[in-house]
């Protein structure tokens, strides 16, 4: 969606800029706009892992005004930063609580879907694991799908670009990007166990799956820096964030995109109760993920003509491919007890619990089990069947999903062994 500047005599320019400032002001009052927004050059609708990305990038020009709108919170919440506390994230107000229509082929089930609903988006909620996906994956896009540019090698050197490795600089790696990635600070032993058990199975060991192949086993590399999560707001949102052009709105929830005739200009949005509208007058990036860009597209006219007449919404764009062809990867899970060893969540629970200071409970968040991510894998396994790419992985959890009956596993901690500082 891109809103163009023309190239006009100076008076010309001045009286255009004062007609469509009064059109927007009589349009905006009969939308019942309480405030109209100064003017940006470019504004992005959603501050998570691509827009966060996106707003760095565009704000390092000190001569372009950025606008950001991020529905949801700030992401200041302790349990973010905690590895551990991951599982307490994924219903709640740092959520938008998507859920699947009934599955067919799982017994008619509504499937959860969330997605971060703060700065940083799903990267401030996801299991951190940094994995990059199959080379062949994007070659395909490239060679059946005229995706030109968006072959492995093509964008290998923006991994890199973007990578703070651990491990240090490599053919396949990046070091002094803004990216933290790194091992585990710690490693579950019932997940050691089940790595011993998959290599003396067979299963050969990979300790790189971003590396030159990705079968094999071995423990995840995480989007983390000294133990604490590594979002992209903390990447690339809040280092910009000090630039005096970039602008961030947080709880701004975006109702419709701003059309005037055929071209995209701005965002209808509510924030504080009020509502607002700003305009662009370059571009404007919707960046909301693969449920919410295309819901925002929708509401706003542009979809399915008969699927938007159905809904009751005026069709400004006929465009039958906004919101379909969606897919994803079934996960199952299994579970199994292991009375002689304790799990996660019991060695959570220090013993005994006493930190001594606040600078000893920030340490001992960042050395203990609560470092590892209790959501994501600690080891995988690709299998490879018939196939020039890997078919199958395997992920391996050291505890159930989070402690019952209890709100999160930062009040867990505070109630065994009081106040832990963020």
């Amino acid at each position: 969606m891109v809103a163009s500047s023309s190239a006009a005599a100076p008076l010309a320019v001045s009286c255009a800029q004062t007609n469509n400032k009064r059109a927007r002001e009589q349009k905006a009052k009969r939308h019942g706009v309480t405030r109209l927004d100064s003017m940006y050059d470019y504004i992005i609708v959603g501050a998570g892992s691509a827009g966060s990305v996106v707003a760095a990038r565009l704000s390092e020009d000190p001569a372009s005004s950025v606008l950001v709108l991020e529905g949801g919170p700030s992401d200041d919440l302790p349990e973010i930063a905690m590895p551990a506390a991951t599982p307490t994230l994924w219903s709640g107000p740092l959520t938008w609580d998507n859920a699947t229509v009934p599955q067919q082929q799982a017994a008619q089930r509504v499937i959860p879907w969330p997605s971060g609903r703060t700065l940083g988006g799903s990267s401030s909620i996801n299991g951190m694991i940094y994995m990059r996906g199959n080379k062949i994956d994007y070659d395909n896009w490239r060679d059946f799908y005229g995706c030109a540019g968006w072959g492995y090698l093509d964008i290998l050197p923006y991994f890199i670009r973007a990578e703070d490795q651990q491990r240090g600089a490599s053919a396949y790696h990046g070091a002094g990007g803004p990216l933290h990635v790194e091992d585990q600070k710690y490693q579950h032993p019932l997940s050691r166990m089940w790595l011993e058990a998959a290599i003396a199975s067979g299963l050969p060991y990979n300790e790189d799956f971003n590396g030159d192949h990705q079968d094999g086993v071995g423990p995840y590399q995480m989007t983390q820096r000294d133990g604490r999560r590594w979002s992209t707001a903390d990447a690339y949102l809040r280092p910009a964030m000090q630039r005096p052009n970039l602008t961030v709105e947080t709880d701004a929830y975006v109702a419709e995109l701003i059309l005037d005739r055929d071209r995209a200009s701005g965002f209808r949005y509510l924030r504080n109760g009020a509502v607002r509208e700003a305009h662009a007058s370059r571009e404007i990036i919707v960046a909301l993920g693969a449920v919410k860009t295309p819901q925002l597209l929708m509401l706003s006219g542009i979809g399915s003509a008969d699927q938007l007449r159905s809904l009751r919404i005026p069709v400004v764009v006929d465009s039958p491919s906004v919101g379909v062809g969606l897919q994803d990867h079934p996960m199952v899970l299994t579970g199994w007890r292991t009375p002689s060893v304790r799990n996660l969540w019991e060695e959570i629970t220090p013993r005994p619990c006493t930190f001594g200071s606040a600078r000893g409970a920030v340490q001992w968040r960042r050395l203990a089990p609560i470092s590892e991510a209790l959501a994501a894998a600690s080891a995988i396994a690709w299998h490879q069947i018939c196939s020039s790419a890997p078919s199958l992985g395997l992920r391996r959890s050291p505890s159930s999903v989070r402690p019952r009956n209890e709100r999160s596993a930062l009040s867990w901690a505070q109630s065994r062994c009081g106040a832990v500082d963020a």
